[in-house]
């Protein structure tokens, strides 16, 4: 395996925090040179620093960077993690929008799975909706799934994942009902979930987000822990900013917004709800 040099080392701890406000900690150095390696071996480069002088200076130095960014970014994922969250959404967060459909002052449900790595979060958040507005018509659900990542987008729009993982993490009722078997080991999640999820690059650290409309729910899970805290600080103030009054933010179990409670109150299971008044209006 080749080795990496501390000046290597603290360049990619530079460029990973100038594009997506992550800091690589020192515990990541071996993985840095075991997802990193594989680069050079196909660029064919003798060390790091050639594969920086070529981040830096080649005429291919874009698409690059995203092969750069997708060996850095890849997460750990599964369908219907953390339960809790998807107890949440039945039993608190879609009965209150349920209640404004009914009243008729929305006919619409809007979710940002702002990190929705292979795909499993965004389409157990469709799964959880279908399942509970199975029964009431003219019910618009969408759901924006994005990451920053574009290999693990690529795998997320086919829909498709192994069997075995399928039927580890998803109740028998729910994989019966809404995944078909399109090859032996393989399962596909069906159009009528798919067509309500769209997917789309996104980098955290924009200025503005490509968003049409305030959204209701944001999931945000298990991200939080690798930013910065001047990145952590944009991305709540933008959240705040696209949700509904009423909406929520969802977080990972391992994960706080003590520094923001100015824009985010807790409810419970890493759960939270959007202040109001100019407690939360941008700084």
């Amino acid at each position: 395996m080749t080795e990496i040099t501390d000046r290597e080392f603290k360049v990619f701890q530079d460029m990973t925090l100038k594009l997506l406000g992550i800091k690589l900690q020192e515990h990541k150095r071996t993985l840095v040179i075991s997802r990193l390696s594989a680069r050079l071996r196909d660029l064919k480069l003798e060390s790091f620093s050639d594969y920086i002088n070529y981040l830096e200076k080649s005429d291919n130095a874009g698409a690059e960077l995203d092969k750069f960014i997708n060996k850095i970014t890849t997460n750990e994922t599964y369908f219907f993690r953390e339960t809790q969250h998807f107890d949440f959404l039945a039993n608190k967060a879609f009965p209150s929008i349920e209640e404004k459909i009914k009243s008729g002052k929305k006919n619409s449900l809007r979710i940002w799975s702002s990190a929705c790595s292979s795909g499993e979060e965004p389409y157990s958040i469709a799964i959880s909706a279908l399942e509970y507005f199975k029964g009431m018509r003219g019910v618009d659900i969408k759901i924006l799934a994005s990451d920053i990542n574009t290999d693990v987008l690529k795998k997320a729009q086919t829909g498709q994942y192994r069997r075995e993982d399928i039927l580890k993490k998803v109740p028998k009722s729910l994989s019966d009902k809404y995944f078909q078997t399109p090859s032996e080991g393989i399962m596909q999640v069906k159009d009528e979930v798919r067509r309500l999820v769209t997917f789309k690059r996104i980098n955290l650290l924009d200025s503005r987000y490509p968003l049409k409309n305030r959204l209701d729910i944001i999931f945000c899970r298990n991200v939080m822990i690798y930013f910065d805290e001047s990145t952590k600080k944009h991305i709540m103030e933008m959240f705040h900013q696209n949700l509904e009054d009423s909406g929520f933010l969802v977080i990972g179990h391992s994960e706080n917004l003590f520094a923001y409670t100015n824009l985010f109150a807790p409810m419970k299971n890493t759960v939270y709800s959007k202040v109001l008044g100019s407690r939360g209006e941008q700084k």
